[in-house]
C-alpha cells in the first residue's frame, strides 16, 4: 500500500485532472479506551489504518458517489491483537463497511516494552465524506 504522502499527491492528481467529480477524504474523530491500555502509544498505532481506509473509500466512490457518512468502530484489544467490529454504518455501504473492518487483518499492536498486557476496549468513529471541485 502507498505512504501517506504518496496517496496524497495521487488524490490531488486525480482531483486536478478529473473535472467535478466527487472524491473522498477520510477523518478518525477521537477515540474512546476503556481499561489498560497506553493511550497515546495505541492511537498512534491507528495511523497505519489511514491509507488502507482511504483505498476502501476509493473503491466504493468509484461505484456510488453519493456515499458519505460515519462508520462506528468497536475494537477489543490485548495480547498484540486487535479485534474490530462494526457499530454502526452511517454511510449504508455494505462494501465499505467490509472494506473497513477487513483493513484491522494485517493489524499488529505492538505493546510498549516493560508496560502491563493490554487489555481494553474501544470506539472510533471514521467520518467518510466527499471533496468536491467547483
Amino acid at each position: 500500500m502507498p505512504t501517506k504522502p504518496v496517496l496524497g499527491f495521487v488524490m490531488l492528481w486525480i482531483m486536478a485532472c478529473s473535472g467535478g467529480r466527487a472524491f473522498g477524504k477520510v477523518d478518525g474523530g477521537e477515540v474512546q479506551l476503556v481499561g489498560q491500555v497506553d493511550a497515546d502509544y495505541f492511537v498512534a498505532q491507528l495511523d497505519q489504518l489511514d491509507p488502507w481506509f482511504e483505498a476502501c473509500y476509493v473503491r466504493v466512490l468509484r461505484r456510488d458517489r453519493a456515499i458519505e457518512g460515519v462508520i462506528r468502530l468497536g475494537m477489543r484489544g490485548g495480547g498484540g491483537q486487535l479485534v474490530p467490529a462494526i457499530l454502526e454504518n452511517g454511510t449504508n455501504s455494505e462494501e465499505l463497511a467490509q472494506c473497513v473492518e477487513n483493513a484491522f487483518t494485517d493489524v499488529t499492536l505492538v505493546e510498549p516494552a516493560g508496560s502491563e498486557p493490554w487489555d481494553f476496549t474501544a470506539e472510533w468513529p471514521v467520518t467518510f465524506s466527499q471533496i468536491r471541485r467547483p
